[in-house]
């Protein structure tokens, strides 16, 4: 990847790969020990190369979490190959928060949930800058939030219905 290019390209790189290759999620993940739910918040993109993903990830400021994706994936074409395919993921509200006020202006199609589950991560951060985890219990918005994205995603195993 290119060193020499501007900021503004690099997020507007961000963005494209967000909007094209890339997931922008809230779901309910199951009852913890508590026997609540917990809202988890998960970004991130599915490519081939893995410099490309780690370009990604340095142009956002935030670690690198790859893992082989599989072995099969479609070109251009439709035709099915055998590469490899890498994704880079990040689940706390600490990384999500600047990669998505980074990429949201240059955002299209991905958009209104960039712009609801950066609302969520604000929300569980606390006023000492680490993340709520347990101890904030979660608001109707919290949930109303999860259910626009769930729904805009078309998830039909995780229809937001977890009650709060």
């Amino acid at each position: 990847m290119r060193d020499e290019w501007t900021v503004e390209a690099k997020v507007a790189h961000l963005a494209c790969a967000l909007d094209t290759d890339g997931w922008i999620a809230l779901r309910a993940n199951g009852h913890k020990g508590d026997g609540h739910p917990r809202i988890v918040c998960n970004v991130g993109v599915t490519n081939q190369s893995r410099e490309f993903l780690s370009h990604l990830a340095q142009s956002a400021r935030v670690p690198l979490n790859l893992g082989l994706n599989g072995k099969i994936g479609r070109d251009s074409r439709g035709i099915v190959t055998r590469k490899e395919c890498w994704q880079v993921y990040w689940r706390s509200p600490l990384h999500i928060i600047p990669i998505l006020e980074m990429a949201l202006p240059y955002l299209i199609a991905k958009r209104e949930k960039a712009l609801w589950v950066l609302e969520f991560a604000k929300g569980r951060i606390t006023p000492n800058g680490k993340v709520n985890r347990s101890g904030k219990p979660y608001t109707e918005r919290d949930w109303e939030l999860m259910k626009l994205v769930v729904n805009a995603n078309g998830n039909k195993h995780n229809k937001g219905d977890t009650a709060a």
